[in-house]
């Protein structure tokens, strides 16, 4: 190499690596962090560039700032304590959770931005992914998972591997061994070789359960089953999917819920009705939730604020602007006093004034 183009090269290392330390020195170690990165094999620039990341770390943390901490600590991985130090920190500004996969959580808060974090059921927080990650990315079923890219969507299996390519305009995870997809705003299903067995011709459709899948075609919603076959016609204004044998539909904005070959057995009656689970269903009356059986009655008065429907035995519930949980007879298992609830696996996980607590079923803490 030219000895001029050496000496060049040389000042310029110089001068970056000198403002670096300059920056070090003076706290900012994020600009500092930067400025090492330039030239990278300069002295000692890549060991301090990680330094500095590291203290800007241990800086967050320092003043509450967890999350910011976590993602810092999480990016050097193996570098000094950093992985230690990322599962070491307890953070205590949640604002809401929800359940994820059995015995993990997911959270978020203000703090977090575009980030949403996922815990173990100790409270560690194990994983911090961004928004449209989480929006983009389904979970397992079927043993196959959604992935987007670049607008387009297809696939996984559980090693990782792309078996159905990208080139669907939108996809939901498969249910009963097909998945519904979208192609020019037209809606079909997939099997999971990726095949279209049900053309795109319906103007929207949701995924297959107990063998039918509700489509809408002109404004209109039906259920057809698992060859493309319209075995319940489109004549309702909106419609949910069945469970246990049973759809709730809407008709000139009343819900009832009709059984498998379309007969109304339960009347028009609701605000809104959603599908069964744990073999009650979810009714809304002038703003009220409660829940009724499969022979339409009324088991659980419509005097929540709002409720999501059951799973495993408990349902979440609202009352001013608190969040509890009951069970199947509307006993409650837990008073309406946290900012946020979720359960999964066998655990719930609590939020009150920023603090998570995580017990199981029978109430013993175990975080």
């Amino acid at each position: 190499m030219n000895r001029d183009l050496i000496l060049i090269l040389d000042f310029g290392g110089n001068q970056a690596y000198y403002t670096a330390r300059k920056l070090e020195d003076e706290g900012e170690y994020e600009s500092a962090s930067k400025r090492y990165n330039e030239n990278p094999l300069f002295k000692d620039s890549q060991e301090r560039s990680l330094n500095c990341l590291y203290l800007l770390a241990e800086e967050m943390n320092a003043r509450e700032r967890y999350f910011d901490a976590i993602v810092l600590y999480q990016q050097l991985g193996d570098y000094k304590d950093s992985r230690v130090k990322a599962a070491e920190i307890r953070p205590h500004n949640y604002e809401y959770v929800e359940s994820w996969e059995d015995g993990y959580f997911a959270v978020g808060g203000s703090e977090l931005g575009e980030y949403i974090g996922f815990i173990d059921i100790n409270g560690t927080l194990i994983n911090l992914i961004t928004m449209n990650e989480i929006n983009d990315t389904s979970k397992f079923s079927d043993g196959l998972a959604r992935v987007e890219k670049d607008g387009q969507y297809g696939f996984i299996d559980t090693t990782g591997k792309l078996v159905v390519p990208y080139g669907w305009d939108f996809a939901f995870s498969f249910s009963d061994g097909l998945a519904c997809v979208e192609k020019d705003d037209k809606r079909g299903f997939i099997d999971t070789t990726g095949k279209l067995v049900i053309p795109c011709e319906w103007d929207y459709a949701f995924s297959f359960s107990d063998g039918l899948a509700c489509v809408e075609k002109d404004g209109k919603w039906g259920f057809i089953d698992m060859t493309g076959k319209l075995v319940i016609p489109c004549e309702w204004d909106d419609a949910h999917f069945f469970s246990a044998g049973f759809a709730s539909v809407e008709k000139d904005g009343e819900w009832g819920f009709i059984d498998m070959i379309g007969k109304l057995v339960v009347p028009y009656e609701w605000d809104y009705a959603d599908s069964f689970s744990d073999g009650l269903a979810r009714v809304e009356k002038d703003d009220k939730y409660g829940f009724i059986d499969t022979t339409g009655k009324l088991v659980i008065p419509c005097e929540r604020d709002f409720a999501f429907s059951f799973s495993d035995g408990l349902a979440r519930v609202e009352k001013g602007d608190k969040w509890g949980l009951i069970d199947t007879t509307g006993q409650i298992v837990i008073p309406c006093e946290y900012d946020s609830i979720a359960y999964s696996g066998g655990y719930i996980a609590l939020i009150k004034n920023g603090y998570l607590t995580i017990v199981d079923k029978e109430g013993n803490r175990v975080f």
